[in-house]
């Protein structure tokens, strides 16, 4: 196991506090351990819960092996934002997937924020979500005309672009000449919302077990031993959905993306009259630099995606971070006092798309959502359901691809460093040229 693996596998950090702390949506009820099923999923995160519940609905006998408590990896300390886009744009994804896969898998995320919208209120989950769309900002005349162009090669959706006085009407601010209105996509508590799949996927009779950490996965002849310290499990088909926490689960899987960390602090509460003039309409706002631009309003407060160490958690100066970012947006609003900070780690992939594999005979893995993994998620669980139910691999939404470990692996996350570290001072000389 390299250095950086070793970093992720020694992560003790939690989500936020201030997620699921209403606890309207409490962690879910133990249920009891059962020695064999028909599916075992690796990883109580959004993706994997999304996998019990479809596996579950359809009657199959699934148990969900979480090592932590239920959404503490990335899962829950996400931003919160659902964005019905993946990294590329509509025309990168076709010439790379061809018309017909392209199509479906661009049609499918660009619907993904509106089908777990649906779940959602179908099971009413208490994750403070906010129907209001999404804000991106057009940091520079590069900015604007890649949303004007991204606007143009979708014709029929319903995100349009905002100038002058009505972006400035929007943030809050006059910090954007222009912002692209999407609402399709919204925010809420990812840590409740992760809960809350829980939930619906043992009301159907999925088995959910947190603190149960995987030690091994053991081929027994046509099926699988799950061990879990000196407990047991027999499998027919396993899915590791463990993301950039794959450890040693199946080493050449944890090999085949760069762990990423992402950070985030939230505010002290803000005066009624304060918070009121900042996205007067609820939206988060995100913008076109390379790295960390996320604000929303949580509650009373403030959440403010932040810079940070790539690889070495809780290396982040969040008030420093938190002044700079409200500073540039609103100059006028005395900087509140940082309350909580934390980071977790994601998965990059090195073509930025995320991956579905199949390991072995009955193991499968989804992998890489490369920051995007709240609406992404719920595709990803869906296919990984569909391929244990069967379902033949031309018929997901993501190709079902070979694993390719990356040779070197600890050197390739000192690139990715190298790469964040440039995309970083192209953003101040963007800044600097506004």
């Amino acid at each position: 196991m390299g250095l950086i693996q070793r970093r992720v596998a020694s992560d003790t950090s939690v989500p936020p506090s201030l997620y699921g702390a209403a606890g309207v949506e409490p962690p879910p009820v133990a249920t009891p351990w059962a020695s064999r099923v028909d599916v075992a999923i690796v990883g109580g995160g959004i993706t994997g819960l999304w996998t019990a519940y479809h596996l579950a609905v359809n009657g199959t006998r699934v148990a969900v092996l979480e090592a932590h408590g239920i959404g503490s990896g990335a899962s829950g300390r996400a931003f919160g934002q659902l964005v019905p886009y993946l990294k590329h744009g509509h025309e990168k994804i076709i010439a790379d997937l061809g018309e017909e896969r392209g199509t479906r898998l661009s049609e499918a995320v660009a619907q993904a924020p509106e089908e777990v919208a649906a779940f959602i209120e179908r099971y009413q989950i208490a994750c403070a979500a906010t129907r209001t769309g999404i804000l991106i900002g057009a940091r520079t005349k590069a900015g604007r005309r890649q949303f004007e162009a991204t606007a143009a090669a979708l014709p029929g959706t319903p995100a349009q672009m905002l100038y002058g006085k009505n972006a400035a009407d929007m943030v809050g601010s006059d910090f954007y000449p222009a912002v692209l209105l999407d609402p399709r996509g919204f925010h809420l508590d990812p840590l409740a919302y992760a809960r809350g799949i829980a939930r619906a996927a043992s009301a159907h009779g999925a088995l959910i077990h947190s603190g149960t950490r995987v030690d091994r996965i053991v081929p027994r002849g046509p099926e699988w031993e799950i061990c879990c310290g000196p407990r047991r499990l027999t499998a027919a088909q396993v899915i590791i959905a463990t993301n950039a926490y794959s450890g040693s689960h199946w080493p050449s899987l944890a090999r085949s993306v760069v762990p990423f960390l992402v950070h985030g602090a939230v505010t002290e509460p803000l005066p009624e009259d304060a918070l009121a003039r900042i996205l007067p309409q609820g939206q988060p706002l995100t913008d076109t630099r390379r790295l960390y631009s996320g604000v929303r309003k949580f509650g009373e407060r403030l959440h403010v995606s932040i810079d940070g160490a790539s690889f070495v958690p809780g290396q982040a100066d969040a008030p420093k971070m938190v002044q700079r970012r409200l500073t540039e947006l609103y100059p006028g609003l005395p900087t509140p006092r940082v309350h909580e900070s934390w980071s977790g780690w994601i998965a990059l992939t090195p073509d930025q798309y995320p991956r579905v594999h199949r390991l072995a005979e009955g193991v499968w893995s989804a992998i890489g959502c490369n920051g995007r993994g709240l609406a992404v998620a719920s595709l990803l669980g869906r296919d990984l359901a569909a391929l244990a139910g069967g379902a033949s691999e031309d018929a997901t939404v993501f190709p079902v691809t070979g694993l390719r470990p990356l040779p070197l692996h600890d050197a390739a996350a000192l690139v990715v460093a190298t790469v964040a570290s440039a995309k970083r001072w192209l953003d101040r000389i963007d800044a600097a040229r506004q």
